[in-house]
């Protein structure tokens, strides 16, 4: 089955200079759209746009939903890193057309690290994302930065983590860390409201990084992944999966020539990192 989802991106001139503090930046551009927005809040509204897409819970109750507007950086994903990374605002589903509309209306210049700046687009996309169910063609994704394992105690994710720590080879790490992927997407495209009838089929084909000691978020430290997996999903560009979507985590982007005409096999994948003990 085939999916068509709302997608409206706008590349904006706030350069993200600290990649280590990146999404810290990131935060501080979401309080910045979420008090436009709120200026707005009538004018959306009676334009018949979803005000809440840019707040991740429900107005009444605090009830978590999948974000619909992300805030990542582009260029993230790059290995030049002499490439300027510049911070991207990227809508699916509802928050496409809020999100551009509230662009559209933007003031012409905002306050930004105690400056005023001016806030006009580089450059904006606007096209409907297909998502494509099933089929035996799969695609190599790479994902960045990928918040799969969290070793705080009491976190909903320990067992994971411990089942992750306690495996006895690679392969049972491959499988764990798969089973979380595929959960991770059809949760995403669940709370988005797309009714998917199919269980994706995903093989992790190499992990190139394991962060464990830099990433916090929400209050809690992450085991975050840098890795590629081949998925019989054909999957919109630039959604993110996992833990901290909104702020640019879990982003995931279709590889170059990256079509695999048969079902990979474990053999496929080249390495996998390691968790430090």
């Amino acid at each position: 089955m085939k999916h068509l989802i709302p997608f409206y991106q706008a590349r904006l001139p706030i350069e993200i200079k600290d990649y280590r503090n990146g999404s810290y930046e990131l935060e501080q551009l979401q309080h910045l759209i979420q008090g436009v927005a709120a200026r707005f809040k009538n004018e959306l509204i009676k334009k018949g746009l979803d005000y809440d897409v840019f707040h991740n819970h429900f107005e009444k109750g605090t009830t978590s939903k999948q974000p619909r507007i992300l805030y990542q950086i582009s260029n993230r994903t790059s290995l030049d890193s002499d490439r300027i990374k510049y911070a991207t605002l990227t809508g699916f589903a509802e928050g496409a057309s809020a999100l551009k509309w509230l662009i559209h209306n933007f003031p012409n210049d905002v306050l930004w690290n105690g400056q005023r700046e001016m806030f006009k687009p580089i450059d904006t996309i606007e096209k409907e994302a297909p998502l494509v169910e099933g089929g035996n063609v799969y695609r190599e994704y790479a994902v960045y930065e990928w918040l799969a394992l969290s070793g705080n105690k009491g976190n909903k994710d320990m067992s994971n983590y411990e089942k992750y720590k306690s495996a006895l080879d690679m392969g049972e790490r491959q499988e764990l860390l798969q089973s979380i992927l595929i959960a991770n997407l059809k949760n995403l495209f669940e709370r988005w409201g797309i009714n998917t009838e199919e269980r994706p089929s995903c093989y992790i084909t190499e992990i190139t990084k394991v962060t464990h000691d830099e990433v916090k978020y929400k209050q809690r430290d992450w085991y975050s992944f840098n890795l590629t997996f081949a998925c019989n999903w054909l999957l919109p560009d630039g959604i993110g999966i996992g833990n901290g979507i909104a702020l640019g985590f879990g982003k995931i982007r279709l590889l170059e020539t990256s079509v695999v005409a048969t079902e990979p096999r474990y053999e496929r994948m080249q390495r996998i990192a390691q968790l430090p003990k």
